[in-house]
């Protein structure tokens, strides 16, 4: 079943998004930390098929790039014992980091 949603996105997607592997993400979210790393594997593990959970890690990741490591750390590690993996409010917790910095609140 996997191989024909990798098929059927080889049809659909550019060859860019063909490139996009499970093991990308985690090497990705290695880089950042190991919760974070923790993080993608349960967004990618929660799916019936790990590629269902790309579009998800698309949107957090590149969020970390706006915030402390450690703070990518709090975050991952709430968003990982959450039951749900609730990413919107992980989303929202970097998002708010982000723009309290902007304005100086810390």
């Amino acid at each position: 079943m996997a191989a024909l949603v990798m098929a059927l996105i080889r049809i659909q997607f550019s060859p860019a998004i063909c490139e996009w592997t499970p093991d990308r993400f985690r090497r990705w979210a290695a880089s950042i930390r190991p919760q974070t790393e923790g993080l993608v594997i349960a967004i990618l593990a929660s799916r019936a098929h790990p590629e269902q959970g790309f579009r998800t890690c698309l949107g957090v990741l590149p969020l970390f790039r706006y915030i402390e490591r450690t703070r990518a750390e709090t975050v991952s590690a709430r968003a990982v014992t959450s039951l749900s993996h609730d990413v919107q409010k992980a989303q929202a917790e970097i998002v708010g980091q982000r723009q309290a910095t902007r304005f100086g609140s810390f």
